[in-house]
């Protein structure tokens, strides 16, 4: 599991102030924990970590907005919230 360091690098990179976002990276790493379980993934280095969480909340900021936006049809992760755009080509 990647170091407080890699979090507060992740916060950085999510343009927040490390120090204010400690409970939302708290939730956010149980989802992205559960996510990386559910899904059989793992990677051999922190920053490969910290850069796939970083995929994953910028996809849970998108899914939230349709959620709050729509409620015609449902949204969620999938196998694919850690691919970037161009992992999707």
């Amino acid at each position: 599991m990647p170091t407080m360091n890699a979090f507060c690098t992740l916060a950085t990179l999510l343009g927040k102030d490390c120090s204010k976002v400690g409970h939302h990276l708290d939730v956010l790493h149980a989802k992205f924990a559960a996510h990386v379980a559910d899904y059989g993934l793992s990677y051999g280095t922190d920053d490969e970590y910290v850069f796939r969480m970083q995929v994953f909340s910028v996809n849970e900021e998108k899914i939230n907005e349709l959620k709050d936006k729509y409620n015609s049809f449902e949204v969620a992760h999938n196998k694919y919230s850690t691919w970037t755009d161009q992992e999707m080509d």
